[in-house]
């Protein structure tokens, strides 16, 4: 519950920083995320919202600061380290298209024994999973005949696999009509009453639905902003 959280932080960044060659230049920031909330991070094109994922992903390696995960440092280098680190995230990425011929119930499957679920949990934890994100009657449907919005909640569903303990989703609520972001905003705070630390992006400054924090970039620098909705 909410209300029994660590005072402590999952995850932890102190003065981190990212610089592309001759161009944008991201932080210095610090960013705490603790274990069971959901934080939106905003701001416009261009403002490192999905640069700042990567480096909490370990796909980017920052020029300065760390990262800390459960308060010890979280080393990135070793590919080894990289790889566990990964098995503890839940990720959304822009622009990266599902298999065409593949059915949402096959890839969420095939996600979930990646996670070492045997196979009848994992034809459990499937339909659990489909039906958390309304997907039950595409669920044996091509995801190449899905429309962008229920693709966008196929990725979902993938980032959902494993209960994983932090989730860093980049504009899942996009292609998404206002009632359908609303419903993905309550599904990512079900997630969150598991453990799970959420942080999603959203395209420009408007309050997210249910977001216990938000946050936003302005030209590489994080700023906290009052918090909207969310739990006691």
């Amino acid at each position: 519950m909410a209300g029994q959280r660590s005072p402590l932080p999952l995850l932890e960044a102190r003065g981190l920083e990212f610089s592309y060659p001759g161009g944008f230049r991201l932080g210095p920031l610090d960013l705490r995320l603790q274990a069971g909330e959901v934080v939106a991070l905003e701001g416009e094109p261009g403002a490192g919202k999905s640069t700042l994922l990567r480096l909490l992903q370990g796909r980017l390696r920052p020029s300065a600061g760390h990262l800390l995960f459960r308060q010890e440092p979280l080393r990135l280098s070793p590919a080894q380290d990289g790889a566990q680190w990964r098995r503890c995230l839940g990720v959304l990425d822009q622009g990266i298209p599902l298999p065409a011929l593949r059915s949402p119930r096959e890839l969420v499957r095939l996600s979930l024994a990646v996670h070492g679920q045997g196979a009848r949990e994992r034809r459990r934890e499937a339909t659990r999973i489909l039906g958390e994100a309304g997907l039950l009657a595409r669920a044996e449907q091509p995801c190449g005949t899905l429309s962008t919005g229920q693709s966008r909640w196929v990725h979902l569903a993938l980032a959902m696999c494993g209960v994983p303990e932090l989730m860093l989703l980049d504009e899942p609520l996009a292609h998404l009509s206002p009632d359908q972001q609303a419903a993905m905003v309550r599904m990512l705070e079900r997630q969150a009453l598991r453990g799970t630390a959420v942080l999603f992006c959203r395209h420009g400054d408007a309050a997210a639905h249910g977001a216990l924090r938000r946050l936003r970039l302005e030209q590489g620098r994080l700023i906290e902003e009052k918090g909207v909705g969310g739990r006691p």
